[in-house]
């Protein structure tokens, strides 16, 4: 177990996603995160907005509650690709966010992302050391519509 710690074949030990998620919008009052998302009815089966429907002004939200033990600080890396023509992920941005333990629940971040164009996408987030501790998989779609949409929430 210790080797393949050290040889870094499995996640950081104990950082450890709990929730994570792509939405279209974040409010926070006192305690808790808002996250509001839209979702055809009949994809039941999807978390957040996997299908990123997108409208002229919008941004990607990036939600991610993260385990790790009392008095724990480091950085994370929340590393964002695009899967290009040749079907190869390619990163298109970095962003560092600082985590530090000591909530039963884990610790809440978030990143708001406005540059971004349709197709698919891999948020990955990594130790500072470099090692996965969770990927997310979303894809982008236009969506030219002006009806009003109906926005799911999920509280954290």
């Amino acid at each position: 177990f210790v080797i393949l710690y050290f040889l870094k074949m499995i996640p950081p030990v104990p950082v450890s996603l709990i929730e994570g998620g792509i939405y279209h919008q974040l409010e926070k009052g006192g305690d808790q995160y808002r996250l509001s998302y839209y979702r055809p009815v009949w994809k039941f089966w999807e978390k957040g907005a996997q299908t990123f429907y997108a409208r002229s002004g919008d941004k990607i939200v990036l939600f991610a509650s993260i385990f790790s033990p009392s008095r724990f600080k480091d950085e994370i890396s929340v590393k964002w690709f695009f899967k290009t023509i040749q079907d190869k992920w390619q990163l298109y941005d970095t962003i560092p966010l600082q985590i530090s333990g000591g909530r039963e629940k884990g610790y809440r971040g978030y990143i708001i992302k406005s540059h971004f164009t349709e197709g698919e996408w891999k948020v990955q987030i990594e130790s500072s050391d470099g090692r996965e501790i969770s990927r997310i998989y979303f894809k982008v779609v236009t969506d030219t519509s002006d009806s009003p949409r109906e926005l799911l929430t999920d509280i954290y």
